[in-house]
């Protein structure tokens, strides 16, 4: 991202030779009082740190209100030693999903706990702009009590989750303090092999999963196309990474059971039904 850019947001963080002060330093300077307020703090010239939430648009800068990093530090007691860390807490973050309160933010899920092992989250707004520049903007840090709840009731409402580490989002609902129904704890399982879902999606996977009980053994399903308003669903066979696969349309019909199969049955259903899509 160019100097001209930054500037735009904040010019006074960019030097005559071109230098740009760390987000560490524009903490140092607000905590000094040498920091123009009329200014949010810059935390990244992008946002890749988020990369693995698809809603986001990774290529705007990072940005923070001195507002929210004072709100922070006062309100919710943490300093800025913690927060100067927030692109690496964000980078490793476990999860992510829509917020319940406003449609262009998210919830982040840190790799990180209070004192009394409540979990820390970040709010990250995205449809934010600064002067003529868009950017993402974090809009708080804090701990969150009760988070098992706000869990739920996001995924009740229907909100899309983003998974970054699956292996700790499973660590962590099965501990006692993250208690959610089972079809919920099923998709945040390393079960579920979807890093991006929200409720309608899993269900209609669990459904799936029920039907095919006679399957389940054998089969696994990696894949789903949608053509014409009619999805179809692709699975394989556990024991054979290529061979055979099993096809169904959305009504659990299947199409063929062997690759060798999959073309001319596929195309041939869709001939039938007047369905036009190349496979």
């Amino acid at each position: 991202m160019s100097d001209d850019t930054i500037k735009n947001i904040n010019k006074t963080i960019v030097h005559e030779d071109g230098k740009i002060d760390s987000f560490d330093k524009q903490l140092i300077n607000l905590s000094g009082g040498i920091f123009d307020v009329r200014f949010p703090l810059v935390v990244s010239d992008n946002t890749n740190c988020l990369s693995y939430i698809s809603t986001i648009n990774e290529s705007k800068p990072l940005t923070m209100m001195v507002s929210t990093a004072i709100k922070i530090r006062e309100k919710h007691d943490i300093g800025f030693d913690y927060v100067s860390q927030v692109n690496d807490l964000l980078k490793n973050s476990i999860m992510a999903f829509e917020s319940l309160k406003h449609d262009t933010s998210v919830i982040v899920l840190l790799d990180d706990y209070d004192d009394i092992d409540d979990p820390m989250i970040a709010v990250c707004r995205t449809d934010k702009k600064v002067g003529y520049v868009d950017v993402n903007e974090i809009t708080s840090i804090y701990d969150r009590e009760r988070f098992s709840s706000l869990l739920q009731r996001t995924y009740n409402s229907n909100c899309t989750f983003f998974i970054n580490n699956k292996e700790k989002t499973e660590q962590i609902i099965n501990s006692f303090q993250f208690q959610v129904l089972d079809d919920l704890k099923f998709a945040l399982s390393t079960s579920y092999d979807k890093y991006s879902f929200n409720k309608c999606q899993v269900e209609q996977d669990l459904l799936l999963n029920v039907e095919f009980s006679d399957y389940l053994g054998y089969w696994k399903m990696i894949d789903q196309t949608e053509s014409n308003g009619s999805i179809y669903y692709c699975f394989e066979s556990k024991d054979d990474s290529s061979y055979p696969f099993l096809v169904v349309d959305e009504d659990l019909n299947v199409l063929c059971e062997s690759f060798e199969e999959l073309e001319d049955a596929v195309e041939n259903y869709l001939s039938e039904n007047e369905l036009d899509m190349s496979i």
